[in-house]
Protein backbone atom coordinates (compact mmCIF):
# COMPACT_ATOMS: atom_id res chain seq x y z
CA UNK A 1 0.00 0.00 0.00
CA UNK A 2 1.45 3.33 -0.83
CA UNK A 3 2.12 5.62 1.94
CA UNK A 4 2.30 9.35 2.17
CA UNK A 5 4.70 10.35 4.94
CA UNK A 6 3.13 13.82 6.55
CA UNK A 7 4.82 15.81 9.53
CA UNK A 8 3.53 14.00 13.03
CA UNK A 9 2.84 16.41 15.49
CA UNK A 10 3.68 16.33 19.63
CA UNK A 11 0.00 17.18 20.48
CA UNK A 12 -1.34 14.94 18.37
CA UNK A 13 -4.03 15.52 15.56
CA UNK A 14 -1.57 14.34 12.87
CA UNK A 15 -1.20 10.99 11.10
CA UNK A 16 0.23 8.70 8.50
CA UNK A 17 -2.04 8.43 5.40
CA UNK A 18 -2.28 6.43 2.87
CA UNK A 19 -3.49 5.74 -0.54
CA UNK A 20 -6.84 3.88 0.68
CA UNK A 21 -9.16 6.81 1.99
CA UNK A 22 -12.02 6.86 4.49
CA UNK A 23 -12.11 5.34 8.33
CA UNK A 24 -14.83 2.88 9.56
CA UNK A 25 -17.53 4.36 11.87
CA UNK A 26 -16.64 1.86 14.91
CA UNK A 27 -13.07 3.75 15.07
CA UNK A 28 -14.76 7.64 15.31
CA UNK A 29 -14.91 7.21 18.82
CA UNK A 30 -11.38 5.94 19.38
CA UNK A 31 -10.50 8.72 17.01
CA UNK A 32 -11.82 11.50 18.70
CA UNK A 33 -10.73 10.49 22.32
CA UNK A 34 -7.30 10.73 20.57
CA UNK A 35 -7.00 13.91 18.24
CA UNK A 36 -10.63 15.87 19.38
CA UNK A 37 -12.70 17.89 17.67
CA UNK A 38 -11.73 19.79 14.20
CA UNK A 39 -11.33 23.18 15.96
CA UNK A 40 -9.27 25.62 17.58
CA UNK A 41 -10.15 25.69 21.12
CA UNK A 42 -11.46 28.55 22.47
CA UNK A 43 -9.97 29.17 26.20
CA UNK A 44 -12.82 29.00 28.39
CA UNK A 45 -12.18 31.01 31.63
CA UNK A 46 -14.03 32.32 34.33
CA UNK A 47 -15.03 35.33 34.22
CA UNK A 48 -14.64 36.24 37.80
CA UNK A 49 -10.90 35.26 37.79
CA UNK A 50 -9.91 36.89 34.61
CA UNK A 51 -11.61 40.26 36.66
CA UNK A 52 -9.34 39.30 39.52
CA UNK A 53 -6.40 38.98 37.35
CA UNK A 54 -6.90 42.64 36.45
CA UNK A 55 -5.43 43.56 39.96
CA UNK A 56 -2.37 41.76 39.29
CA UNK A 57 0.12 43.78 36.67
CA UNK A 58 3.00 47.06 37.05
CA UNK A 59 -0.03 49.59 36.44
CA UNK A 60 -2.51 47.90 38.88
CA UNK A 61 0.32 47.48 41.57
CA UNK A 62 1.05 51.08 40.91
CA UNK A 63 -2.39 52.13 42.17
CA UNK A 64 -2.46 50.01 44.49
CA UNK A 65 0.24 51.25 46.12
CA UNK A 66 -1.22 54.88 45.51
CA UNK A 67 -4.22 52.94 47.69
CA UNK A 68 -2.11 52.11 50.77
CA UNK A 69 -0.36 55.09 50.69
CA UNK A 70 -2.70 57.74 50.61
CA UNK A 71 -5.19 55.55 53.34
CA UNK A 72 -2.53 55.57 55.71
CA UNK A 73 -1.22 59.33 55.41
CA UNK A 74 -4.79 60.44 56.28
CA UNK A 75 -6.18 61.05 52.89
CA UNK A 76 -9.19 59.30 53.04
CA UNK A 77 -11.20 60.44 50.14
CA UNK A 78 -8.14 60.29 47.78
CA UNK A 79 -7.76 56.80 48.70
CA UNK A 80 -11.21 56.01 48.31
CA UNK A 81 -11.15 57.77 44.71
CA UNK A 82 -8.05 55.60 43.73
CA UNK A 83 -10.01 52.40 44.68
CA UNK A 84 -13.31 53.16 43.06
CA UNK A 85 -11.52 54.33 39.59
CA UNK A 86 -9.30 50.61 39.97
CA UNK A 87 -12.35 48.75 40.39
CA UNK A 88 -14.28 50.64 37.92
CA UNK A 89 -11.55 49.98 35.27
CA UNK A 90 -11.48 46.11 36.05
CA UNK A 91 -15.22 46.05 35.70
CA UNK A 92 -14.71 48.06 31.82
CA UNK A 93 -11.92 45.58 30.97
CA UNK A 94 -13.66 42.67 31.75
CA UNK A 95 -17.08 43.93 30.13
CA UNK A 96 -15.43 44.40 26.87
CA UNK A 97 -13.67 41.54 26.55
CA UNK A 98 -16.91 39.67 27.20
CA UNK A 99 -18.99 41.53 24.61
CA UNK A 100 -15.73 41.06 22.04
CA UNK A 101 -16.18 37.03 22.75
CA UNK A 102 -19.78 37.05 22.73
CA UNK A 103 -19.33 39.12 19.39
CA UNK A 104 -16.99 36.20 17.91
CA UNK A 105 -18.61 33.41 19.18
CA UNK A 106 -21.79 34.49 17.21
CA UNK A 107 -19.87 35.44 13.79
CA UNK A 108 -18.18 31.49 14.08
CA UNK A 109 -21.56 29.99 14.59
CA UNK A 110 -23.06 31.93 11.82
CA UNK A 111 -20.02 30.80 9.69
CA UNK A 112 -20.37 26.73 10.79
CA UNK A 113 -20.00 24.97 6.93
CA UNK A 114 -20.09 20.56 6.07
CA UNK A 115 -17.62 18.38 4.51
CA UNK A 116 -18.59 15.69 2.39
CA UNK A 117 -16.56 12.67 4.11
CA UNK A 118 -16.28 8.94 3.41
CA UNK A 119 -17.34 6.83 6.05
CA UNK A 120 -17.99 3.15 6.00
CA UNK A 121 -17.76 3.41 2.21
CA UNK A 122 -20.82 5.48 1.72
CA UNK A 123 -20.35 9.56 0.79
CA UNK A 124 -22.33 11.60 3.66
CA UNK A 125 -22.63 15.50 5.14
CA UNK A 126 -20.87 15.91 8.40
CA UNK A 127 -20.04 19.70 10.15
CA UNK A 128 -16.75 20.30 9.61
CA UNK A 129 -15.45 19.88 13.78
CA UNK A 130 -16.46 16.59 13.26
CA UNK A 131 -13.55 15.49 11.05
CA UNK A 132 -10.83 13.48 12.00
CA UNK A 133 -7.10 12.05 10.93
CA UNK A 134 -7.71 9.41 8.05
CA UNK A 135 -11.10 10.48 7.17
CA UNK A 136 -11.68 11.27 2.95
CA UNK A 137 -13.09 14.20 1.96
CA UNK A 138 -14.52 15.47 -1.53
CA UNK A 139 -12.95 18.65 -2.27
CA UNK A 140 -14.35 21.00 -5.13
CA UNK A 141 -14.55 24.69 -6.66
CA UNK A 142 -15.09 26.99 -4.33
CA UNK A 143 -14.95 25.13 -0.99
CA UNK A 144 -12.63 25.98 1.95
CA UNK A 145 -10.48 23.64 2.48
CA UNK A 146 -11.38 22.39 6.39
CA UNK A 147 -8.27 20.33 7.35
CA UNK A 148 -4.93 19.96 6.40
CA UNK A 149 -5.15 17.02 3.69
CA UNK A 150 -2.84 15.09 1.15
CA UNK A 151 -4.35 14.52 -2.47
CA UNK A 152 -5.35 11.17 -2.90
CA UNK A 153 -6.53 11.89 -6.66
CA UNK A 154 -7.56 15.00 -8.72
CA UNK A 155 -5.91 18.46 -9.16
CA UNK A 156 -6.65 21.41 -7.81
CA UNK A 157 -5.82 24.98 -8.16
CA UNK A 158 -5.81 25.92 -4.84
CA UNK A 159 -5.91 29.87 -3.18
CA UNK A 160 -3.03 30.17 -0.60
CA UNK A 161 -3.54 33.84 0.04
CA UNK A 162 -5.36 33.18 3.39
CA UNK A 163 -1.98 31.63 4.56
CA UNK A 164 0.91 33.16 2.47
CA UNK A 165 -0.51 36.49 1.12
CA UNK A 166 0.02 35.31 -2.13
CA UNK A 167 -2.70 35.84 -4.45
CA UNK A 168 -2.31 33.62 -7.79
CA UNK A 169 -3.76 29.90 -6.98
CA UNK A 170 -1.02 27.04 -6.53
CA UNK A 171 -1.80 24.06 -8.50
CA UNK A 172 -1.55 20.64 -6.57
CA UNK A 173 -1.59 16.75 -7.83
CA UNK A 174 -1.96 13.87 -6.64
CA UNK A 175 0.39 13.23 -3.56
CA UNK A 176 0.49 16.89 -3.15
CA UNK A 177 -0.89 18.32 0.79
CA UNK A 178 -3.25 21.13 0.66
CA UNK A 179 -3.78 23.00 4.33
CA UNK A 180 -6.73 24.47 5.97
CA UNK A 181 -8.16 27.35 5.14
CA UNK A 182 -7.03 28.00 1.79
CA UNK A 183 -9.58 28.03 -1.20
CA UNK A 184 -10.51 25.97 -3.89
CA UNK A 185 -10.34 27.95 -7.17
CA UNK A 186 -10.84 25.01 -9.55
CA UNK A 187 -10.68 21.46 -9.77
CA UNK A 188 -11.87 18.28 -7.89
CA UNK A 189 -10.28 16.02 -5.72
CA UNK A 190 -10.36 13.56 -2.67
CA UNK A 191 -8.28 13.77 -0.04
CA UNK A 192 -7.59 12.04 2.81
CA UNK A 193 -6.89 14.78 6.34
CA UNK A 194 -4.07 13.76 8.03
CA UNK A 195 -4.32 17.06 10.73
CA UNK A 196 -7.11 18.80 12.54
CA UNK A 197 -7.44 21.96 14.65
CA UNK A 198 -4.10 22.99 16.60
CA UNK A 199 -1.96 20.96 14.66
CA UNK A 200 -2.89 22.35 11.39
CA UNK A 201 -0.33 24.89 10.14
CA UNK A 202 -3.25 27.14 10.29
CA UNK A 203 -3.92 26.43 14.07
CA UNK A 204 -0.05 26.00 14.89
CA UNK A 205 0.19 29.77 13.17
CA UNK A 206 -2.59 31.33 15.36
CA UNK A 207 -1.22 29.67 18.51
CA UNK A 208 1.89 31.78 17.45
CA UNK A 209 0.10 34.66 17.16
CA UNK A 210 -1.55 34.57 20.28
CA UNK A 211 1.91 34.40 22.65
CA UNK A 212 3.31 37.25 20.60
CA UNK A 213 2.13 40.22 22.96
CA UNK A 214 4.86 42.62 23.29
CA UNK A 215 5.46 44.43 26.23
CA UNK A 216 3.36 47.35 27.01
CA UNK A 217 5.34 50.42 25.76
CA UNK A 218 3.18 53.17 28.34
CA UNK A 219 3.76 51.05 31.54
CA UNK A 220 7.47 50.78 30.23
CA UNK A 221 7.76 54.39 30.41
CA UNK A 222 5.03 55.15 33.09
CA UNK A 223 7.55 52.91 35.55
CA UNK A 224 10.99 54.21 34.34
CA UNK A 225 9.82 57.95 35.39
CA UNK A 226 8.65 56.71 38.54
CA UNK A 227 11.74 54.31 39.36
CA UNK A 228 13.74 58.10 38.99
CA UNK A 229 11.44 59.55 41.19
CA UNK A 230 11.73 57.62 43.42
CA UNK A 231 15.39 56.49 43.79
CA UNK A 232 15.96 60.68 44.07
CA UNK A 233 13.25 60.69 46.88
CA UNK A 234 14.84 57.45 48.90
CA UNK A 235 17.88 59.48 48.89
CA UNK A 236 16.36 62.20 50.25
CA UNK A 237 14.00 60.11 52.96
CA UNK A 238 17.71 58.85 54.01
CA UNK A 239 18.84 62.11 54.16
CA UNK A 240 15.86 63.44 56.18
CA UNK A 241 16.05 60.25 58.77
CA UNK A 242 19.76 60.84 59.07
CA UNK A 243 19.02 65.19 59.32
CA UNK A 244 16.76 64.32 61.69
CA UNK A 245 18.05 61.94 64.07
CA UNK A 246 21.00 64.39 64.40
CA UNK A 247 18.89 67.64 65.18
CA UNK A 248 16.28 65.26 67.20
CA UNK A 249 13.61 66.13 65.16
CA UNK A 250 10.54 64.05 66.88
CA UNK A 251 10.21 61.12 64.83
CA UNK A 252 6.25 61.65 64.07
CA UNK A 253 7.61 64.57 62.27
CA UNK A 254 9.89 62.43 60.38
CA UNK A 255 7.41 59.77 59.47
CA UNK A 256 5.44 62.79 58.01
CA UNK A 257 8.30 64.43 55.65
CA UNK A 258 9.20 61.02 54.51
CA UNK A 259 5.85 59.67 53.63
CA UNK A 260 5.20 63.45 51.78
CA UNK A 261 8.64 62.61 49.83
CA UNK A 262 7.48 58.95 48.93
CA UNK A 263 4.25 60.39 48.18
CA UNK A 264 5.98 63.09 45.59
CA UNK A 265 8.09 59.85 44.00
CA UNK A 266 4.79 58.45 42.70
CA UNK A 267 2.50 60.89 40.26
CA UNK A 268 -0.92 59.82 41.09
CA UNK A 269 -3.32 61.49 38.51
CA UNK A 270 -0.79 59.97 35.99
CA UNK A 271 -1.59 56.13 36.19
CA UNK A 272 -5.07 56.24 37.73
CA UNK A 273 -6.39 58.94 34.53
CA UNK A 274 -3.92 57.03 32.09
CA UNK A 275 -6.19 54.52 33.06
CA UNK A 276 -9.47 55.88 32.86
CA UNK A 277 -8.42 57.37 29.28
CA UNK A 278 -8.14 53.79 28.18
CA UNK A 279 -11.10 52.45 29.21
CA UNK A 280 -13.02 55.67 27.81
CA UNK A 281 -10.83 55.05 24.35
CA UNK A 282 -11.83 51.31 24.22
CA UNK A 283 -15.41 52.32 24.56
CA UNK A 284 -15.25 55.06 21.96
CA UNK A 285 -13.41 52.29 19.49
CA UNK A 286 -16.14 49.98 20.36
CA UNK A 287 -18.99 52.04 20.05
CA UNK A 288 -19.19 52.85 16.50
CA UNK A 289 -21.70 50.48 14.80
CA UNK A 290 -20.85 48.27 11.97
CA UNK A 291 -16.94 50.38 11.62
CA UNK A 292 -16.80 49.34 15.43
CA UNK A 293 -13.39 47.90 16.87
CA UNK A 294 -13.41 44.56 19.51
CA UNK A 295 -11.10 45.79 22.28
CA UNK A 296 -10.55 42.74 23.86
CA UNK A 297 -7.58 43.92 25.83
CA UNK A 298 -6.97 47.80 27.09
CA UNK A 299 -3.52 47.57 26.81
CA UNK A 300 -4.32 47.20 23.07
CA UNK A 301 -5.89 50.92 22.86
CA UNK A 302 -2.55 52.24 23.81
CA UNK A 303 -0.30 49.94 22.02
CA UNK A 304 -2.14 51.20 18.61
CA UNK A 305 -1.40 54.27 19.10
CA UNK A 306 2.18 54.44 20.64
CA UNK A 307 3.37 52.11 17.50
CA UNK A 308 5.83 53.08 15.09
CA UNK A 309 5.76 50.45 12.81
CA UNK A 310 2.78 48.69 11.51
CA UNK A 311 3.17 45.39 9.27
CA UNK A 312 0.03 44.90 6.87
CA UNK A 313 -0.30 41.70 4.79
CA UNK A 314 -0.91 42.46 1.15
CA UNK A 315 -3.83 40.31 0.05
CA UNK A 316 -6.94 41.62 0.47
CA UNK A 317 -5.19 44.47 3.00
CA UNK A 318 -3.59 46.37 0.68
CA UNK A 319 -4.58 44.53 -2.66
CA UNK A 320 -8.45 43.88 -3.48
CA UNK A 321 -7.46 39.92 -3.64
CA UNK A 322 -8.47 40.17 -7.45
CA UNK A 323 -6.59 39.36 -10.76
CA UNK A 324 -7.10 41.45 -13.21
CA UNK A 325 -5.58 42.28 -16.98
CA UNK A 326 -2.87 44.89 -16.69
CA UNK A 327 -1.43 44.58 -19.84
CA UNK A 328 -1.70 42.89 -23.21
CA UNK A 329 0.94 42.13 -26.11
CA UNK A 330 0.22 41.00 -29.44
CA UNK A 331 2.01 39.29 -32.68
CA UNK A 332 1.94 39.49 -36.02
CA UNK A 333 -1.57 39.87 -37.28
CA UNK A 334 -3.50 39.49 -34.32
CA UNK A 335 -4.75 42.64 -32.05
CA UNK A 336 -5.37 42.74 -28.51
CA UNK A 337 -9.23 42.13 -29.04
CA UNK A 338 -7.85 38.72 -30.68
CA UNK A 339 -5.79 37.87 -27.84
CA UNK A 340 -8.24 38.41 -25.49
CA UNK A 341 -10.93 36.98 -27.39
CA UNK A 342 -9.04 33.38 -27.65
CA UNK A 343 -7.86 33.00 -23.93
CA UNK A 344 -11.51 34.02 -22.99
CA UNK A 345 -12.79 31.39 -25.29
CA UNK A 346 -9.93 28.67 -23.86
CA UNK A 347 -11.49 29.13 -20.50
CA UNK A 348 -14.97 28.26 -18.33
CA UNK A 349 -16.66 30.85 -16.35
CA UNK A 350 -18.18 27.74 -14.80
CA UNK A 351 -14.88 26.92 -13.21
CA UNK A 352 -14.91 30.40 -10.91
CA UNK A 353 -11.12 30.29 -11.55
CA UNK A 354 -9.22 33.65 -10.64
CA UNK A 355 -7.66 34.40 -13.91
CA UNK A 356 -10.14 33.57 -16.26
CA UNK A 357 -12.76 35.56 -14.51
CA UNK A 358 -10.18 37.86 -15.01
CA UNK A 359 -9.87 37.82 -18.43
CA UNK A 360 -13.37 36.78 -19.73
CA UNK A 361 -14.61 40.29 -17.43
CA UNK A 362 -11.73 42.33 -19.43
CA UNK A 363 -13.52 40.78 -22.54
CA UNK A 364 -16.65 41.69 -21.65
CA UNK A 365 -15.32 45.30 -20.80
CA UNK A 366 -13.78 45.90 -24.00
CA UNK A 367 -16.82 44.42 -25.34
CA UNK A 368 -14.60 41.76 -27.43
CA UNK A 369 -16.73 39.11 -29.04
CA UNK A 370 -15.56 35.70 -27.83
CA UNK A 371 -15.27 32.98 -30.87
CA UNK A 372 -17.07 29.99 -30.51
CA UNK A 373 -16.11 27.43 -28.07
CA UNK A 374 -16.03 23.44 -29.78
CA UNK A 375 -14.40 21.46 -26.92
CA UNK A 376 -12.85 22.24 -23.98
CA UNK A 377 -9.92 20.93 -22.18
CA UNK A 378 -9.36 22.10 -18.52
CA UNK A 379 -6.24 23.15 -16.51
CA UNK A 380 -3.54 20.58 -16.48
CA UNK A 381 -1.13 20.60 -14.36
CA UNK A 382 1.16 18.55 -16.03
CA UNK A 383 1.14 20.65 -19.02
CA UNK A 384 0.19 24.08 -17.20
CA UNK A 385 -1.89 25.19 -19.88
CA UNK A 386 -5.97 25.10 -21.32
CA UNK A 387 -6.80 24.04 -24.34
CA UNK A 388 -9.78 24.46 -26.29
CA UNK A 389 -11.04 24.25 -30.46
CA UNK A 390 -12.55 27.56 -31.45
CA UNK A 391 -13.82 28.95 -34.73
CA UNK A 392 -11.68 31.84 -35.31
CA UNK A 393 -11.01 33.72 -38.82
CA UNK A 394 -13.71 31.20 -40.39
CA UNK A 395 -11.99 27.99 -39.35
CA UNK A 396 -11.50 25.72 -36.30
CA UNK A 397 -8.41 26.65 -34.28
CA UNK A 398 -6.92 25.15 -31.43
CA UNK A 399 -6.10 27.41 -28.73
CA UNK A 400 -3.65 27.35 -26.21
CA UNK A 401 -3.21 29.79 -23.28
CA UNK A 402 -1.30 29.23 -19.94
CA UNK A 403 2.68 28.95 -18.79
CA UNK A 404 4.64 31.08 -21.63
CA UNK A 405 7.72 28.94 -21.10
CA UNK A 406 6.27 25.74 -22.43
CA UNK A 407 3.89 27.21 -24.50
CA UNK A 408 7.18 29.02 -25.96
CA UNK A 409 9.17 25.95 -26.83
CA UNK A 410 10.20 24.54 -29.79
CA UNK A 411 9.57 26.34 -33.53
CA UNK A 412 6.66 28.42 -32.12
CA UNK A 413 6.27 31.63 -34.39
CA UNK A 414 7.05 35.16 -32.67
CA UNK A 415 8.79 33.23 -29.64
CA UNK A 416 11.91 35.68 -29.96
CA UNK A 417 9.74 39.10 -29.21
CA UNK A 418 7.52 37.15 -26.68
CA UNK A 419 10.39 36.32 -24.36
CA UNK A 420 11.40 39.72 -24.46
CA UNK A 421 8.29 41.66 -23.29
CA UNK A 422 7.91 37.91 -21.30
CA UNK A 423 10.78 39.23 -18.76
CA UNK A 424 9.72 43.16 -19.23
CA UNK A 425 6.72 42.31 -17.93
CA UNK A 426 7.75 39.67 -15.24
CA UNK A 427 10.30 42.47 -14.05
CA UNK A 428 6.58 44.08 -13.54
CA UNK A 429 5.89 41.83 -11.48
CA UNK A 430 3.18 40.20 -13.21
CA UNK A 431 1.43 36.89 -13.76
CA UNK A 432 1.85 36.32 -17.12
CA UNK A 433 0.18 34.07 -19.76
CA UNK A 434 1.04 33.25 -23.34
CA UNK A 435 -1.67 32.64 -25.97
CA UNK A 436 -1.38 30.85 -28.91
CA UNK A 437 -2.86 28.83 -31.52
CA UNK A 438 -2.48 25.41 -33.68
CA UNK A 439 -4.16 25.03 -37.09
CA UNK A 440 -4.67 21.62 -38.51
CA UNK A 441 -5.63 19.47 -35.12
CA UNK A 442 -7.91 18.89 -32.22
CA UNK A 443 -7.78 19.26 -28.24
CA UNK A 444 -6.20 16.01 -26.97
CA UNK A 445 -6.01 15.38 -23.12
CA UNK A 446 -2.01 15.30 -23.80
CA UNK A 447 -2.00 18.71 -25.71
CA UNK A 448 -0.64 17.10 -28.97
CA UNK A 449 -0.35 19.69 -31.77
CA UNK A 450 -2.43 19.82 -35.05
CA UNK A 451 -1.12 17.21 -38.02
CA UNK A 452 0.52 20.94 -39.57
CA UNK A 453 2.63 21.36 -36.45
CA UNK A 454 2.34 24.93 -36.83
CA UNK A 455 2.14 26.95 -33.89
CA UNK A 456 1.98 30.82 -33.26
CA UNK A 457 2.12 32.72 -30.47
CA UNK A 458 -0.31 35.47 -30.40
CA UNK A 459 0.18 37.41 -27.55
CA UNK A 460 0.81 37.96 -24.38
CA UNK A 461 -1.31 38.24 -20.81
CA UNK A 462 -0.13 40.11 -18.17
CA UNK A 463 -2.11 40.03 -14.67
CA UNK A 464 -1.81 41.51 -11.47
CA UNK A 465 -3.72 42.41 -8.02
CA UNK A 466 -4.35 45.77 -8.00
CA UNK A 467 -3.58 48.10 -5.24
CA UNK A 468 -6.20 49.36 -3.41
CA UNK A 469 -7.38 52.85 -4.39
CA UNK A 470 -6.69 54.46 -0.92
CA UNK A 471 -4.13 52.40 0.18
CA UNK A 472 -0.93 54.55 -0.73
CA UNK A 473 -2.47 57.63 0.33
CA UNK A 474 -3.16 55.40 3.88
CA UNK A 475 0.40 54.75 4.04
CA UNK A 476 1.78 58.24 3.36
CA UNK A 477 -0.61 59.61 5.57
CA UNK A 478 0.66 56.98 7.97
CA UNK A 479 4.24 58.05 7.36
CA UNK A 480 3.39 61.63 8.17
CA UNK A 481 2.20 60.82 11.51
CA UNK A 482 5.75 58.67 12.23
CA UNK A 483 4.56 55.74 11.60
CA UNK A 484 6.25 52.74 9.22
CA UNK A 485 4.54 50.33 7.63
CA UNK A 486 6.01 47.06 5.95
CA UNK A 487 4.32 45.25 3.64
CA UNK A 488 4.55 41.11 4.45
CA UNK A 489 3.50 38.87 1.36
CA UNK A 490 3.75 35.32 -0.05
CA UNK A 491 4.88 36.14 -3.62
CA UNK A 492 8.11 36.17 -4.88
CA UNK A 493 10.86 39.16 -4.84
CA UNK A 494 9.98 40.69 -8.37
CA UNK A 495 6.32 41.15 -7.37
CA UNK A 496 6.55 41.97 -3.78
CA UNK A 497 8.91 44.84 -5.14
CA UNK A 498 6.39 45.91 -7.94
CA UNK A 499 3.49 46.14 -5.81
CA UNK A 500 5.72 47.88 -3.20
CA UNK A 501 6.52 50.60 -5.95
CA UNK A 502 2.69 51.02 -6.75
CA UNK A 503 1.88 51.50 -2.80
CA UNK A 504 5.09 54.03 -2.19
CA UNK A 505 6.62 51.97 0.10
CA UNK A 506 10.52 52.05 -0.21
CA UNK A 507 13.23 50.51 1.56
CA UNK A 508 15.18 47.06 0.91
CA UNK A 509 12.84 43.88 -0.22
CA UNK A 510 13.64 40.55 2.34
CA UNK A 511 12.99 37.25 2.44
CA UNK A 512 12.92 35.19 5.95
CA UNK A 513 16.10 33.46 4.97
CA UNK A 514 17.73 36.95 4.73
CA UNK A 515 16.17 38.02 8.21
CA UNK A 516 17.81 34.84 9.96
CA UNK A 517 21.23 35.61 8.39
CA UNK A 518 20.90 39.63 9.78
CA UNK A 519 18.53 39.96 12.15
CA UNK A 520 19.52 43.87 12.26
CA UNK A 521 18.72 44.03 8.76
CA UNK A 522 14.91 44.20 9.66
CA UNK A 523 15.52 47.77 10.74
CA UNK A 524 15.90 49.03 6.89
CA UNK A 525 13.28 46.49 4.69
CA UNK A 526 9.97 47.57 3.78
CA UNK A 527 8.86 44.31 2.37
CA UNK A 528 9.26 40.70 3.48
CA UNK A 529 8.25 38.52 0.69
CA UNK A 530 7.93 34.52 0.33
CA UNK A 531 6.88 34.68 3.57
CA UNK A 532 4.55 31.92 5.55
CA UNK A 533 2.49 32.43 8.24
CA UNK A 534 5.33 30.56 10.61
CA UNK A 535 7.25 33.24 9.54
CA UNK A 536 5.64 36.49 11.21
CA UNK A 537 6.29 35.87 14.46
CA UNK A 538 9.63 35.81 13.52
CA UNK A 539 9.83 39.18 11.93
CA UNK A 540 7.69 40.57 14.77
CA UNK A 541 10.26 39.83 17.10
CA UNK A 542 12.78 40.88 14.96
CA UNK A 543 11.49 44.42 14.30
CA UNK A 544 10.65 44.18 18.27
Amino acid sequence: MDVIQQPAAESGGVLEISAAPGIASIDVAARRAQYGYNELPAPRENLFLIYLRNFWGPLPWLMELLVVITYFSGQLPESAIIAVLLFLNSAISIWLRHSADAALAALTKRLSVSARVRRDGVWQTVPTRELLPGDAIRLRTGDVIPADASIVDGDLSVDLSTLTGESLPQDAASGAPVYSGSVIRRGEATAQVSAIGRATRYGKTTELLETAHPPTHMERIIFAVIRYFFIVNIALAAALIVFGAAVRIPAGDTADMVIVLLLGSVPIAFPTMFAVAQSYGALQLGGGGADGVLVRRLAAVQECATMDVLCSDKTGTLTGNRMEVAAVTHYGHAGEADVLGLAAACGDAADNDSIDDAIIRRARERSVPIPEQKSFLPFNPATKRDEADVVWGGEVVHVLSGFPELILEGNTANAAAAREDLARLSADGLRVLAVAVERGGGATAGGDRGASGARECLGLIGLADPVLPDAPRLIEDLRAAGVRVIMITGDGRATARAVANRLGLDGAVMTPADLKADPGAAISSSVFAETYPEDKLGIIRALQ
